[in-house]
C-alpha cells in the first residue's frame, strides 16, 4: 500500500468505528468553534522495508497513528482517561 492510501484506510477505519466524541483528521478542515470534547487522529507512515521470503518476498510497512484527547480546561485528566480509553476497547 502506498502511504496515501494507508492513511486513507486508517481514517476510513477510525470514522466507522469511534463514536464517543467529533474526530477531525490532519489536513483536512476543523471547525472555528470546537465542541467540549474532540479527538484528533493524526498517521504517520512510516519506512518500507523488504522481507525475502521464497519467491514472492514481503514487505513490511510501520508507522504510527496517534489520537490526542481535547476536554475543556480544568476538567482534569479523568475526562481525557475516559475519552482515550474508548478509543483503546475500539482498537
Amino acid at each position: 500500500m502506498t502511504p496515501d492510501a494507508i492513511v486513507h484506510a486508517v481514517q476510513t477505519h477510525f470514522k466507522a468505528n469511534w463514536v464517543a466524541t467529533p474526530a477531525f483528521y490532519d489536513n483536512l478542515a476543523t471547525p472555528k468553534t470546537l465542541p467540549d470534547k474532540w479527538v484528533r487522529c493524526s498517521i504517520l507512515p512510516g519506512k518500507k522495508f523488504s522481507r525475502e521470503i521464497g519467491p514472492g518476498g514481503i514487505s513490511r510497512r510501520v508507522g504510527v497513528v496517534k489520537v490526542q484527547v481535547f476536554t475543556p480546561a480544568g476538567c482534569g485528566v479523568q475526562a481525557r482517561g475516559d475519552v482515550g480509553a474508548g478509543a483503546a476497547a475500539r482498537g
